[in-house]
C-alpha cells in the first residue's frame, strides 16, 4: 500500500514539472516571436550612415514606429518628423553643422529695361588676398547683332565705379554664340571697406572687326546691395545701356609752345583702357595728330604703333611749325587713336579735338592754359 501511495506521488510531481517546463518554453518562444514582431515594425532601428550623401556628423537615426506610447513621443519630443514610405516616423538626428557645407547665396536681377539676355556671376571677397573677385560664368539669350549669320561675338568688360586707377577687365571674344561660356575669374585689390561705396558694371559687346564694336547691353550692380563676405551667385537681365557716350579709353599728352622757334610741340605719352579692336580683345594702336587751320587739315604726323596692348605707351614728341600771331585763333590739334592692321583699313578707336574753336570743353580749357603759360612767361621775363 505504502508502495502504491509513493509511486503515485511521484507520477504526479513528474507530471507536474513536465507542464511546467512546457509552460516555459511556450513562453519563451511567445517572447521571441514578440521581439522580432517589434523588430519588423521598426521599433527601435539603428541606421549607421556610411553613404557619401549624407554628412558624415549625422552618426545615426534612431526610427520610432507612429503609434508609439505617449511617453515614448515625449522622450523624442526633440526628433524630426519625416516619411520617405508613406508612413509617419520620428526622426532622431545628431547636431548637423551646415556651415561645413555652404552654399552660395543666389540671387535674381530682373529689368523690364528691354529684353537683351542675361548675364550669370559670382562675386566674393577673398580675405586672405584682398581682392575682390568676379567669376564671369555665362551669359545666355543674347540678341543677335550681326547682319549676316545671324549670331553674335560676345566679350565682356568688367569695371568698378569709383575706383581709383578705373580698372577694366575684359574677357575673351567668344565667336558666334548666343549663349556664350565664359569660366573667366577677374580680380580687384582693395580693402573690404572701400567696396560697399563702389558698383560693379558689366558690359557686353558684340565683337565687329569691320567697324565700331556694338554694346548688347549692360548690368550694375551696387555692392552695397549684396553681402560679398561670401559668395554670391547672380543671374541679372541686361539692360539698355544709357545714352552717354561709350568708353574708348583715355590718352594722356601735353602741349607746349616755344614762341622763338614758332614751335608747337604735343608730347603723347600713353593710352590707358583702350577699346579692344582686334578679335584676341586688344589693338595694335597708334596715334595721329593734324594740325587744322579753318577746319582743315593742313599737316600731320604719327606715333609708331604699339602691339597687342590696350594701354600703350608712347613717349613721342611731334612738332608743328605755328606763327606766334595765329596760336590764340586760327589753329587746332585733332588727335585720333587708331587700331593698325596689316591687311584692310586701319580702324579709329577715338578721338579728342584741342583748339580756341574746339567744342569741347575740356579741350579748350587745355589750349588755353597752353596760351596762357606762354603769356605768363614773357611777361614775367619782360618786368625782370
Amino acid at each position: 500500500m505504502s508502495l502504491y501511495v509513493i509511486g503515485v506521488l511521484c507520477g504526479v510531481a513528474l507530471g507536474i514539472l513536465i507542464i511546467t517546463m512546457i509552460l516555459l518554453w511556450r513562453g519563451s518562444c511567445h517572447q521571441k516571436k514578440k521581439g522580432e514582431e517589434n523588430v519588423t515594425n521598426g521599433e527601435n532601428v539603428i541606421i549607421k550612415t556610411g553613404s557619401p550623401m549624407i554628412p558624415a556628423v549625422l552618426d545615426e537615426v534612431s526610427v520610432q514606429p507612429s503609434d508609439a506610447t505617449p511617453d515614448n513621443k515625449d522622450a523624442g519630443s526633440a526628433c524630426a518628423t519625416s516619411d520617405s514610405s508613406g508612413s509617419d516616423y520620428e526622426t532622431k538626428i545628431g547636431t548637423v553643422k551646415t556651415n561645413l557645407y555652404p552654399r552660395p547665396e543666389l540671387i535674381t536681377l530682373t529689368s523690364e529695361k528691354g529684353n537683351r539676355g542675361k548675364v550669370h556671376v559670382k562675386l566674393f571677397y577673398s580675405f586672405d588676398r584682398s581682392d575682390f573677385v568676379v567669376e564671369l560664368l555665362e551669359a545666355s539669350s543674347l540678341p543677335r547683332m550681326d547682319t549676316f549669320g545671324g549670331s553674335s561675338d560676345p566679350y565682356v568688360k568688367l569695371m568698378l565705379e569709383p575706383y581709383p586707377d578705373r580698372k577694366v577687365k575684359v574677357s575673351t571674344v567668344q565667336k558666334r554664340s548666343l549663349n556664350p561660356v565664359f569660366n573667366e575669374t577677374f580680380k580687384f585689390p582693395g580693402t573690404f571697406e572701400d567696396l560697399s561705396s563702389q558698383t560693379l558694371r558689366l558690359k557686353v559687346y558684340d565683337f565687329d572687326k569691320m567697324k565700331r564694336h556694338d554694346i548688347i547691353g549692360e548690368v550694375v550692380i551696387p555692392l552695397a546691395d549684396v553681402d560679398i563676405s561670401r559668395q554670391v551667385e547672380i543671374w541679372a537681365d541686361l539692360e539698355i545701356p544709357s545714352l552717354k557716350q561709350d568708353d574708348l579709353g583715355d590718352i594722356l599728352f601735353s602741349l607746349s609752345y616755344l614762341p622763338t622757334a614758332e614751335r608747337l610741340t604735343i608730347v603723347v605719352i600713353k593710352g590707358r583702357d583702350l577699346k579692344p579692336m582686334d578679335i584676341d580683345g586688344s589693338s595694335d594702336p597708334f596715334v595721329k595728330v593734324s594740325l587744322m587751320k579753318g577746319g582743315k587739315k593742313v599737316r600731320k604726323k604719327k606715333t609708331t604703333v604699339k602691339r597687342s596692348t590696350c594701354s600703350p605707351v608712347w613717349n613721342e614728341a611731334l612738332a608743328f611749325n605755328i606763327p606766334s600771331a595765329e596760336l590764340k585763333t586760327n589753329y587746332n590739334l585733332e588727335i585720333q587713336v587708331i587700331d593698325y592692321d596689316l591687311v584692310g583699313k586701319n580702324d579709329i578707336v577715338g578721338y579728342v579735338k584741342v583748339g580756341p574753336d574746339c567744342e569741347d570743353v575740356l579741350g579748350k580749357q587745355h589750349w588755353n592754359e597752353m596760351v596762357q603759360s606762354v603769356d605768363s612767361r614773357y611777361n614775367n621775363q619782360d618786368m625782370a
